[in-house]
């Protein structure tokens, strides 16, 4: 039986080899790229996607997943009548894995049903849209369709493209593929025969976004973009300075000032490489902005908003009051995910995007301004981008609830609160990456001061090799999970907040912050984390146990004056699992 395994980890192989020679077979290894490696083979994402059920960007290890699926495909449609089992280098074997009847183009050995089956013909099921590309059987024609079907600069997962080329993936269906489904025929075993291991922490979905984050802020006086330069720096961001030096172009919202930033704009866009990776570009008023988050928080805020290009929004139509009802009437009521739109008119003080939308779209936007208005009455860029979005909506999403950007002015600083010493909109309940002084006050300083003292805060970065676990005694594992600088700057941050104290009931009380109350948003990240990476970890180490989330998570910290020690107890949980900060 031709079997080809999808291997980019060497030290991964001898475990799968040992499983196939259980049953008298061998592998053969396709060597797939690691990361950053898909793009120097022409492996780009395609813009529109966003995970259907995360809401994220592709990442690095799903773009070299689907790569190295590519390369099996290819070798697997010169494999003769009998075709091949393909299968990644984290499976595991739970039957024979030749023990199935080979119908159709696809059989799945491995599955994850999102929609329900239906029954059963001959020991096999119509597959319905199914995940899990770790173990699937493929007639040499039906890799040859999936291969000539690829399109390297407009990749998704594997455990999407495959799907949609049996029809069965209502996500893709409506994206932007370039190239119409093969229409490959599809079944799936009842009961798998391998899934994946949990051996490994997973480098797909844990990866980072496939892209580059290239960032502009505009400030002809560097001077005078002092507050944002030092909060971008605090947080780790690269970026360049537009205008610079052109302070005889007069900072305001006319032609002079505003249009100019259009300009300026256009010109760094078209100057933007991207013949290696894809490019998200994010450009920011340099007088009266504040960074409050790094770069991989922003790409996140980004990915799950879902839109291709995103502006601020703001509570008043400027500088034209007479184009609020056009821009209200070619908005959605709301957005996927939007729970508040509070902030319905688009300000430019800020502007994120694929590079190539933002490319087209500024460009238009300065062209058609420059050609269509009088010089004495050009109103500047907010004008030029809401007459844009007025005429062609579809890249465009205002971010009405100040999820990534806050604009303050105009009364909308009275919504701003400080909780735990960072700014939140008590209205939308969202703390933005950005804070916007919208001009308020002529100071930005002034505005800012009024959500509260500054205190940065960085997002919680999981280590590269987290999940990667050992085991050091019976029934206890460890392994790798945050970054050095994460869990220094979380224990720094936490260690200097209020409303420590022990769980009321608790036997042994501890000096104790429960991370939900501290924060909501940074517990679903964490627990999503451990959703992904420790359940099935969890599930394979000590099966038949099923992963059912974690029930509690808190903060607790030792000291001498407090808390010097627990004494001996038993946890209830039948898993108990501790972070080191």
């Amino acid at each position: 039986m031709n079997i080809l395994c999808v291997s980019a980890f060497p030290e991964r192989r001898s475990t799968l080899s040992a499983e196939f020679a259980a049953y008298g077979l061998e592998p053969r290894f396709v060597g797939a790229p690691r990361g950053m490696e898909a793009a120097l083979m022409g492996w780009k994402p395609a813009p529109a996607w966003r995970h259907p059920f995360g809401k994220r960007l592709l990442t690095w290890g799903e773009l070299a997943c689907m790569a190295g699926h590519d390369m099996a495909w290819e070798i697997a449609g010169t494999a003769g009548p009998e075709g091949a089992l393909i299968v990644e280098d984290d499976v595991q074997l739970t039957g024979d894995p030749t023990k199935f009847i080979r119908r159709g183009d696809l059989v799945y050995l491995s599955h994850k049903f999102i929609e329900p089956a239906g029954h059963p013909e001959d020991g096999l099921v119509k597959a319905p849209y199914t995940y899990w590309t770790c173990a699937y059987w493929l007639s040499a024609e039906g890799a040859r369709k999936l291969h000539e079907s690829v399109d390297r600069t407009m990749a998704v997962p594997a455990d999407e493209f495959v799907p949609y080329h049996f029809g069965k993936n209502p996500n893709l269906a409506s994206h932007h593929m370039q190239v119409p489904p093969a229409m490959i025929e599809a079944w799936a075993l009842p009961l798998e025969l391998a899934r994946p291991s949990g051996r490994w922490c997973s480098s797909t979905e844990s990866s980072e976004p496939a892209y580059e984050l290239r960032t502009a802020v505009w400030a002809a006086e560097r001077a005078k973009a002092s507050l944002l330069t030092k909060s971008l720096d605090d947080h780790g961001w690269t970026y360049e300075v537009l205008m610079e030096g052109r302070s005889s172009w007069k900072w305001d919202t006319n032609f002079r000032g505003g249009i100019r930033k259009l300009e300026s704009l256009s010109d760094w866009l078209r100057r933007l490489d991207e013949s290696r990776v894809r490019a998200i570009a994010l450009a920011l008023d340099g007088y009266d902005v504040m960074a409050l988050s790094g770069p991989q928080d922003v790409l996140k805020r980004y990915g799950e908003m879902g839109s291709r290009i995103i502006v601020p929004g703001e509570l008043n139509c400027r500088p034209d009051k007479s184009l609020a009802p056009k821009l209200e009437a070619c908005q959605p009521a709301t957005w996927p995910g939007e729970d508040n739109p509070v902030y319905r008119y688009p300000n430019t003080g800020a502007l994120i995007g694929m590079a190539h939308d933002m490319r087209r779209e500024v460009s238009i936007a300065y062209s058609n301004h420059v050609a269509t208005v009088d010089t004495a009455q050009r109103p500047g860029d907010q004008h030029a981008i809401q007459s844009r979005i007025i005429d062609a909506p579809e890249p465009w999403r205002i971010d009405r609830e100040g999820y990534l950007f806050q604009t303050l002015g105009s009364g909308s600083d009275k919504h701003m609160e400080h909780d735990n010493g960072l700014p939140r909109n008590r209205l939308t309940g969202c703390r933005p990456a950005f804070i916007h002084a919208n001009g308020y006050g002529n100071e930005a300083a002034q505005a800012l001061a009024r959500v509260g003292p500054r205190k940065m805060a960085e997002p919680i970065e999981l280590a590269s090799n987290a999940g990667q676990w050992h085991e050091i005694g019976k029934d206890i594992l460890a392994m790798p999970w945050l970054k050095e600088r994460s869990a220094r700057t979380l224990a720094e941050t936490v260690n200097g907040l209020q409303g420590w104290q022990p769980l009321p009931g608790d036997n042994v009380p501890g000096d104790e912050l429960r991370l939900l109350k501290w924060d909501a948003a940074q517990a679903k990240r964490m627990e999503d984390d451990l959703d992904r990476i420790l359940g099935p970890i969890v599930e394979a180490f000590w099966r038949p146990a099923a992963w059912r989330g974690a029930s509690d998570m808190f903060f607790i910290r030792y000291s001498k004056d407090r808390q010097p020690a627990l004494r001996l107890h038993e946890d209830i949980s039948y898993v108990s699992c501790s972070i080191k900060l």
